[in-house]
């Protein structure tokens, strides 16, 4: 088992071996809000997702909905709850007899160090995507972060770590950094 040190991974699913979870009305509801919404009343009508079927008959612990919601089965949230930052949104996903959660990671503080970092910047002056990024520490909080107005999801070496450790099945752990906590 690797390592992950004080690197900062993108959040990315094994989609070769599992598939994610479907949600058309999810998708529309949330593909307009590029800044990551928290989730009310609107979640209600959007929470049932259909599983597409697993791949080789394997359910994932760990994949997404698009590039939106992270998606946690109850054993992986369970072993990684002190990772998860207590701002992200825990939201129950109706699909059978599956026990999903979808995670909606909200951004609190910036903790992009942009001046050190290589990102798209959209002509409004929003960072769109982050290639190599340097991370203020003292800005995350938990294991699991994004950026503001930024599509994508970052985990800590920690976070990959106990993927590992836990033997959760899903997520892609043997990446090479995006970027580095300071």
């Amino acid at each position: 088992m690797k390592k992950h040190g004080e690197s900062v991974f993108n959040w990315v699913f094994s989609a070769n071996e599992y598939k994610s979870l479907d949600s058309e009305e999810v998708y529309q509801m949330l593909r307009k809000h590029a800044h990551r919404p928290a989730l009310g009343k609107q979640w209600g009508a959007a929470r049932s997702m259909a599983l597409d079927g697993p791949k080789n008959g394997k359910m994932p612990d760990l994949t997404e909905e698009t590039q939106y919601l992270q998606i946690f089965s109850r054993r992986a949230l369970d072993s990684l709850l002190q990772l998860i930052p207590r701002s992200a949104q825990q939201l129950k996903i109706e699909c059978g007899d599956y026990d999903y959660w979808a995670l909606n990671v909200l951004w609190t503080k910036d903790a992009l160090v942009t001046d050190e970092s290589e990102c798209r910047i959209s002509v409004d002056g929003d960072v769109t995507s982050v290639k190599k990024g340097v991370f203020r520490r003292d800005a995350i909080e938990g294991e699991i972060f994004t950026v503001p107005r930024c599509l994508e999801v970052y985990v800590t070496g920690k976070f990959l770590n106990a993927v590992e450790e836990h033997g959760l099945k899903g997520l892609v752990t043997d990446l090479e950094p995006m970027g580095r906590l300071v």
